[in-house]
């Protein structure tokens, strides 16, 4: 599956670019790079988009989103897009950024464990008192293009500019979700390691086994922490993933049936079929040629 990087959504309206590791850049409906995303790729980065005017529609891991004026989508990384839409006169502000890059786990332990803990996309409500943290951010983020030269100095400024942005999205979020407790649990850093893993690896890996030995722990135990904290089995979280991933590599039509079962280690499309349907009700051939999902 094609990866979407941040060089492919540079342009004319960029305010800040650092390497492919950071962009901040104004959208609009007649945007042509935006537009040109078509059929289903993977995000190679994080991103925030701020709608300012008009309607955002969406489809992300095989879900749709629609996000109006005075909302933000954020997503994280790895998810699978398609769909997209932009309706007349819409005009938004992208944030995307690859949060590794800037802060490696020993680095700023609290900002990756809080977006390594959202999963799932949402969508904010940017109330008057957000809407002018965000043009604050903005005109900061313009002042680092103008005012620094130095690349080290430089570096130094994205990520303080990085560490405004998310720690300001994270409490709205937690907020809005009335009230987030600080969760230091055992279980939280295991679901947390767990769900980067499947990520990472339901490509060509889809036993609980192979997880739980890459948190030192039998099955069993494993799937008992796991079950407990999310309330979904580890099997499950496996199989939601691989099929939001087959998905995505179905709906590119880059790839026949058989492709994407050798893709994904299957062992062959026969059995990558039924796996499917099991879980869809669909075969993966009927999921391709169906334009209406």
């Amino acid at each position: 599956m094609r990866i979407l990087d941040i060089n492919f959504l540079a342009g004319s309206n960029s305010i800040l670019q650092y390497g492919n590791e950071l962009l901040v850049t104004e959208l609009s409906s007649s945007e042509e790079s935006f537009h040109l995303v078509n059929g289903s790729v993977k995000a190679g980065f994080t991103f925030l988009v701020h709608v300012r005017e008009g309607d955002l529609d969406i489809s992300i891991n095989d879900r749709h989103y629609e996000v109006h004026k005075d909302q933000m989508l954020v997503c994280n990384n790895g998810v699978i897009v398609h769909n997209i839409h932009m309706s007349e006169g819409c005009q938004a502000l992208l944030i995307g950024y690859y949060l590794p890059y800037f802060f490696p786990e020993h680095n700023s332990y609290a900002l990756t464990q809080v977006w390594d803990r959202l999963m799932e996309p949402f969508v904010l409500n940017i109330n008057p008192f957000r809407k002018e943290a965000c043009m604050s951010m903005q005109y900061l983020c313009e002042s680092i293009l103008k005012k620094i030269t130095d690349n080290e100095l430089k570096k130094e400024a994205v990520i303080g500019f990085l560490r405004i942005v998310l720690a300001s999205i994270g409490q709205w979020y937690f907020n809005d979700m009335d009230g987030f407790q600080k969760e230091t649990s055992d279980e939280n850093k295991l679901f947390t390691m767990f769900i980067k893993d499947i990520r990472e690896h339901c490509v060509y890996e889809r036993s609980v086994a192979y997880y739980a030995s890459r948190a030192h722990l039998s099955p069993k135990y494993f799937s008992s922490l796991i079950y407990k904290f999310s309330g979904t089995h580890p099997s499950d979280w496996i199989r939601k993933y691989t099929i939001v991933t087959a998905k995505g590599m179905l709906k590119s039509k880059q790839f026949t049936v058989q492709q994407v079962s050798e893709k994904m280690n299957f062992p062959n499309s026969s059995f990558f079929g039924k796996y499917f349907k099991e879980a869809t009700g669909m075969t993966p051939r009927q999921y391709m040629l169906n334009d209406e999902i």
